[in-house]
C-alpha cells in the first residue's frame, strides 16, 4: 500500500527499539498503557486493551512488575505490548533483539510471527541476523556499507508458521551471506584502489 510522507509523529505507527526503553518507575501496566494515555482514551477501554496486550506477549501475569523485577526477555516483551496496544498499520521494530542472548532470541523471535499471525500490520525490521530476517520476513533488502543501498531484494514465499530448521531458510541466508562476503570484498578491493592512487 501507499503511505502519504512521514513529516512527524503521528497515528499509525509505533517502534520498538533495541533497548526496551520502558519508565522504570511504572509498572509494566502503566508503561503498556502510556500511549493510550497520552491519545485520551478512556480509562476502561484502556484497561481491557492493555490486558488483551499482555496477554498477547504473555505477561499479563506480571502486569504489577516494574521494568527492573524482570529479565531483558520480558522487558523486550512489554515494549512489544506497548507498541501492539496501539494498533499500528505500521509497526518500526529497529534490532529489537539484538541486545538478548540466543536463547531468548529465538523464543521472541516465534513470539513475533506468532503475534503477526494474529495482528497482521505491516512491519520494517531491521537486523544484522540473516537468519532472523529470513525468518520473521516476507520480503528482505540487503544492505550494502558505505554507502547503504539494497544490493539485493529477496521475496520469501514460505509457508508460516516457519521453523528456522527449514531448509529453504538455510539456503536463503547463505546466499544472504555470499552476497555479503562479495560486497565486502569488493569495498576492500575500492579501498586498496583509492591509497593506491593517492599514495
Amino acid at each position: 500500500f501507499r503511505s502519504p510522507p512521514v513529516t512527524g509523529p503521528g497515528d499509525g505507527r509505533a517502534i520498538v527499539f533495541q533497548d526496551a526503553a520502558l519508565f522504570p518507575w511504572l509498572t509494566l501496566e502503566r508503561n503498556v498503557e502510556y500511549g493510550l494515555r497520552a491519545h485520551g482514551v478512556p480509562k476502561a477501554e484502556r484497561r481491557e486493551k492493555v490486558r488483551e496486550a499482555l496477554r498477547m506477549v504473555h505477561l499479563d501475569h506480571v502486569a504489577d512488575k516494574h521494568p527492573y523485577e524482570l529479565s531483558g526477555g520480558m522487558r523486550q516483551r512489554a515494549s512489544i505490548a506497548r507498541a501492539l496496544v496501539l494498533e499500528p498499520r505500521i509497526l518500526l521494530m529497529d534490532e529489537p533483539f539484538s541486545a538478548l542472548d540466543a536463547q531468548t532470541r529465538v523464543v521472541l523471535q516465534d513470539e513475533v510471527q506468532r503475534i503477526w499471525l494474529e495482528t497482521k500490520p505491516a512491519v520494517v525490521f531491521v537486523t544484522h541476523n540473516l537468519i532472523e530476517a529470513a525468518f520473521l520476513s516476507d520480503t528482505v533488502h540487503l544492505l550494502s556499507s558505505s554507502p547503504g543501498r539494497i544490493i539485493k531484494t529477496y521475496d520469501v514465499a514460505i509457508e508460516r508458521p516457519r521453523d528456522e530448521s527449514d531448509p529453504a531458510l538455510l539456503d536463503l541466508r547463505h546466499d544472504m551471506l555470499e552476497r555479503l562476503r562479495a560486497e565486502v570484498d569488493d569495498a576492500a578491493r575500492r579501498r586498496a584502489e583509492i591509497a593506491e592512487v593517492t599514495a
